[in-house]
């Protein structure tokens, strides 16, 4: 008997689990499991790398091997030469140290030399100017990467919270379609007994079918639209288990500002999109003035000490200092990179304050979408209230004959409607709210 009970329980289908699901407890699951998130995040490890990429070849060594063959003697000579540089970049110092070993040959030079040469340069790049510009032009960059990272991180986090809304939203309103599917049919199998009772005419009772048939094919398009919006979210959520998820309402985690006016300056002031514009301008600001360095001449000043002798050792060696002054002077003037680069700190800064004007326009008329929808949410929740009085009054008046069938019908419908139209109202509401959030770069 014991083993007979135990087969037929194992026989049983298995009967997933429900488990409500709050947003909050949504999201976190998705920052943990969504690999999305992870692929938006990783490009920041590779920003800190970016200055070591473009100053990389600081330490210079060279080496240089010659074979040389005298024409007019059989003699020849061979020639190797060694330096090892290194530039700082902050004052544009090159220190270079050399080698050079020169066996004897037939014209009886020195077999060896090495030096020691300081170069500074005085005009273009003067001290390092253009170095230090560059390595603030390359941390402008990355700050704005690291901005962008956050913002296209924050994209994707409104996307995600977008999918936990659309899916409460088709899970109520395949609620309120399964209640109407079941009332319909509850008013035809009354409508089919008044008709027995002759109180009723066929024609009612196809009235009612066809409402019945009506609220069926709402029924069918709702249950489809609540499991793919929940397919959505098992896979933000990486959930392969057989778990029915029910949304929670979200009542107040999206909430915009009571003053929007202060929340804008305040945007303006901190935001992480306006902080970007400051960036950019300011990244234009030093390539113009770099690529106007760039036209200057190429002024160094140098000095150092030679020591040449005999040997590999350099020995019986000369000492000498030495000092001068180099120059290089570009024919081309005008360089056609550094009118660019004009242009383009122009065009940024025109860029800034139609972006400027955008947003604030964009805000402004949020703000407005947003206090039309709360109002109207308000609206519709008041709707539904008197719609299920004006019903249940009408459901007394038709069952006294006070009232048509058609008439009752409409009352049916209108509270259907009304119910459909407060969830509309409210996921739009909450929608509005989160662009506001997003918008002004305080959801992350």
């Amino acid at each position: 008997m014991i083993l007979a009970v135990l087969a037929l329980f194992l026989a049983l289908p298995v009967q997933a689990s429900t488990q409500t699901l709050t947003l909050d407890s949504f999201l976190k699951r998705a920052a943990s499991n969504d690999t999305e998130f992870e692929a938006l995040l990783i490009d920041q490890f590779a920003l800190k790398y970016r200055d070591d990429i473009q100053f990389a070849d600081e330490f210079v060594l060279s080496v240089r091997q010659e074979l040389g063959i005298k024409l007019d003697t059989d003699h020849g000579d061979d020639d190797l030469a060694l330096s090892l540089s290194k530039l700082f970049r902050n004052t544009g110092t090159e220190v270079a140290g050399s080698y050079d070993l020169n066996p004897v040959g037939t014209s009886g030079r020195a077999a060896s030399a090495a030096g020691l040469t300081i170069t500074q340069p005085i005009a273009k790049n003067a001290f390092g100017r253009s170095n230090r510009m560059l390595t603030k032009i390359v941390g402008l960059e990355v700050e704005v990467a690291r901005h962008q990272i956050t913002e296209a991180y924050e994209d994707y986090f409104a996307a995600v919270i977008g999918f936990y809304l659309d899916w409460y939203e088709a899970h109520e309103n395949l609620k309120i379609a399964r209640s109407s599917y079941a009332e319909n049919n509850k008013l035809l199998a009354n409508m089919r007994n008044r008709k027995k009772a002759r109180v009723a005419d066929q024609i009612d009772v196809d009235k009612i079918t066809l409402q019945v048939l009506g609220r069926k094919e709402r029924l069918v398009r709702f249950e489809e639209r609540s499991a793919s919006r929940l397919n959505l979210v098992r896979r933000v959520l990486r959930d392969t288990t057989q778990t029915q998820w029910v949304p929670v309402r979200p009542e107040n985690l999206f909430t915009a500002p009571a003053d929007a006016q202060k929340a804008i300056s305040n945007f303006k002031d901190t935001g992480r999109t306006y902080n970007v514009l400051h960036l950019l301008e300011k990244k234009s600001s030093l390539e113009t003035r770099r690529e106007l360095d760039a036209i200057l001449p190429s002024i160094s000043l140098f000095g150092g000490v030679e020591r040449s002798g005999k040997s590999i050792g350099v020995k019986e060696s000369e000492n000498r200092a030495i000092a001068g002054l180099s120059l290089e002077f570009p024919f081309e003037i005008e360089r056609p990179e550094a009118e660019t680069a004009k242009i383009e700190e122009r065009k940024t800064r025109l860029e800034t304050g139609i972006t400027d004007w955008q947003l604030s326009s964009q805000l402004n008329n949020l703000n407005l979408f947003i206090n039309r929808e709360r109002d109207l949410f308000d609206i519709a929740t008041e709707k539904i209230g008197l719609a299920k009085s004006v019903l249940k009054e009408e459901t007394k008046n038709y069952t006294y004959g006070k009232v048509s069938l058609n008439d009752y019908i409409e009352s049916v419908n209108r509270l259907d409607e009304a119910r459909f139209e407060e969830i509309g109202r409210f996921i739009e509401w909450r929608r509005l709210n989160l662009e506001w959030l997003r918008l002004t770069d305080v959801l992350v």
